[in-house]
């Protein structure tokens, strides 16, 4: 009677040992097998730099620097060097400004937003874009609602921590938003990175 339940228990913890090795197997990230051929193809622009917005194949862009995707499956660029432009590519293949135009510096409605080489882009928990708007040295955020506001930062070129309106960088490239709202930013000319908090 005893060896029976003794081999009954062991029994039992063997199959429990075997269930939780296999969850824990069944779990784990799966290396990429080495033989796998990834196909590139290209999304939008036809290779040769402009501006052109429209259908994906035929747009063009001029030196397109930063990415995100949004939770509808669109794409948004920066696209910097002569274009100046926050870009949408959507699902369905065609090609958007969401802002900007000329070369400067002006806040305001989308339509009439103004950029200087805008580079990183990143997305908030709230659909908001923040971008890092290299050599206007700040950081702008375009609303849901189509509104360019600046985060932080001033024309002036500098290393100046503080409230947003009084902070300076120097060349800022790269951005990234945390879950809390907080925004880090790559201030790439001060070898520095550098964090906005939710207050500014």
């Amino acid at each position: 009677m005893k060896k029976t339940l003794a081999a009954a228990i062991v029994l039992v913890l063997a199959v429990a040992v075997g269930v939780v090795l296999y969850i824990r197997h069944q779990r784990a990230p799966k290396p990429t097998n080495r033989l796998f051929v990834g196909k590139v193809e290209t999304l939008a622009g036809s290779g040769r730099p402009g501006y052109e917005d429209g259908l994906a194949a035929s747009s063009l862009f001029a030196d397109p620097f930063g990415i995100t995707i949004d939770d509808h499956g669109n794409v948004i660029v920066a696209d910097g060097g002569h274009n100046n432009r926050i870009r949408l590519v959507t699902p369905a293949g065609l090609v958007e400004t969401l802002a900007g135009g000329d070369e400067g510096f002006v806040d305001g409605p989308a339509s009439s937003a103004l950029f200087n080489t805008p580079s990183g882009i990143a997305l908030t928990r709230k659909g908001e874009i923040i971008v890092a708007d290299t050599s206007n040295n700040r950081i702008r955020r375009i609303s849901r609602d189509g509104i360019v506001t600046t985060v932080a930062g001033s024309v002036a070129r500098g290393h100046q921590d503080g409230p947003g309106d009084q902070a300076s960088f120097d060349g800022p490239i790269g951005v990234a938003v945390d879950h809390l709202g907080n925004i880090f930013v790559a201030d790439t000319y001060n070898d520095c990175i550098r964090k906005i908090n939710t207050g500014g």
